[in-house]
């Protein structure tokens, strides 16, 4: 517990605030970080991650998802850098949780499906496809991961894999 313990004061928190975590305050909330700023950095990451800097943008992302473990966008885009960065799996898992924490979120069911290709698992990824295509239909904002999801899935089913 001890490690826990300084790992928490570290962030500058006690072990009061797990209590607070599980019931969905943030880190950021408890230690006074505002809105605007997580927003900014936020925005900072994407700079990177456009610029293909995915070890910094991982960073960044990972930073934002210890600060506020509830926003399904940090999950989102931290998964994102860590499959550009060729962490499959570990992609696989973040965007697990992004999913899970806005499963109607198209952007982190596609990242999901193609972390999921790029380890041969191909039905869970069509299942992932389907669900970003449904997601992603009539919704002008998200018009390129409908295409990229149907030739996802259009490989998939015409390659039998």
């Amino acid at each position: 517990m001890g490690a826990f313990k300084d790992t928490l004061k570290a962030l500058g928190t006690d072990h009061k605030a797990v209590g607070l975590l599980h019931k969905g305050t943030t880190i950021a909330e408890c230690k006074g970080i505002d809105a605007r700023l997580l927003e900014g950095i936020y925005a900072l990451g994407h700079q990177h991650y456009k610029n293909k800097n995915f070890e910094l943008s991982s960073k960044i992302f990972r930073y934002l998802c210890i600060h506020d473990h509830t926003d399904s966008r940090y999950m989102t885009a931290l998964g994102a850098s860590e499959y550009q960065r060729g962490e499959y799996l570990q992609a696989q898992y973040i965007l697990e949780n992004a999913v899970d924490l806005d499963p109607r979120n198209p952007d982190a069911c596609l990242n999901l499906a193609m972390s999921q290709i790029a380890q041969n698992e191909y039905q869970q990824a069509a299942e992932n496809l389907k669900q970003t295509i449904n997601l992603s239909k009539g919704k002008t904002a998200y018009a390129g991961e409908l295409r990229s999801a149907q030739t996802l899935l259009n490989n998939i089913t015409e390659n039998n894999l």
